[in-house]
C-alpha cells in the first residue's frame, strides 16, 4: 500500500490531482462506510497541502456537536511522518464536520506537543460545503508549511526521491455514528486510533 502525492510549482487545482480513499473499516460489521477522498500536493517554497472532501451531510447526522472532544464529531484525519529517517515524531491533523481542527506532534501513541495554534499560524482551514454527482460533502484544506517542517525536522529536501510515511482516516467515536476507516490497514484492528503508526504506509511524490 502507498499514497501518491504530487509536486507542484504553484497552488494546485485539487480537482485535477489523484485522490486516495479510505477503504478499510476494521471495526465495521455492516455496510456503514462513509466516503472521503483526499489529495496531497507539495508546492515549492510553501509546503504540503492536504485537501479533504468528506461525503457526509451535516443535516442528516443524528448527533450534536461536541466542542470538548473533536473525535465525538465526524472527522477527517491525516498523520504524517515527513522525514522518517530523521525523526520518529509525526504530525496528526484532525478536522471535523463543523470546521474545528486539532493538530498534535506525536511519538507512537503518545501526544508530545499541541501544534494547533502553531499550525493555525501556518495554514488557514477552509470549511466548505457543496454538492456534486457523488452527493453532499464537507471539506477542509490546510497547509503543513516548510517553516513548520524545518522547525520540527531541520534541513530537508523535497523532490521526486522523497518518501514520507503516514495514513489517512475518517472517523467518529460517538456511539450513535461510530466509524473508523483508513487508507492503509492498521494492525491493531480492535484498538484502532489515529494516534498509532502501525498502519503507516509510504507517501511517494511525483511531478505532473
Amino acid at each position: 500500500m502507498k499514497i501518491t502525492a504530487v509536486l507542484q510549482d504553484s497552488m494546485p487545482a485539487f480537482d485535477m490531482l489523484p485522490a486516495v480513499y479510505p477503504t478499510d473499516f476494521p471495526q465495521e460489521k455492516g455496510s456503514f462506510k462513509p466516503f472521503m477522498h483526499t489529495r496531497l500536493a507539495a508546492v515549492a517554497g510553501a509546503g504540503l497541502y492536504v485537501n479533504h472532501a468528506v461525503f457526509e451531510n451535516p443535516d442528516l447526522i443524528p448527533i450534536q456537536r461536541d466542542e470538548g472532544d473533536i473525535f465525538q464529531n465526524c472527522c477527517a484525519s491525516f498523520s504524517l511522518d515527513p522525514f522518517p529517517q530523521a525523526s520518529r515524531y509525526y504530525i496528526n491533523v484532525t478536522c471535523d464536520i463543523y470546521g474545528g481542527f486539532l493538530a498534535t506532534l506525536c511519538d507512537g501513541a503518545e501526544i508530545v506537543d499541541d501544534l494547533t495554534r502553531e499550525i493555525c499560524a501556518d495554514f488557514t482551514p477552509l470549511t466548505q460545503g457543496g454538492y456534486n454527482e457523488i452527493g453532499v460533502y464537507w471539506g477542509c484544506t490546510f497547509l503543513l508549511s516548510e517553516r513548520l517542517f524545518e522547525r520540527l525536522y531541520g534541513a530537508h529536501q523535497l523532490d521526486e526521491t522523497t518518501v514520507m510515511k503516514g495514513n489517512l482516516y475518517i472517523c467518529c467515536q460517538n456511539p450513535k455514528m461510530a466509524h473508523f476507516g483508513t487508507v492503509s490497514p492498521v494492525e491493531e484492528r480492535e484498538n484502532a486510533s489515529v494516534y498509532r503508526t502501525d498502519g503507516f504506509c509510504d507517501i511517494e511524490f511525483l511531478r505532473l
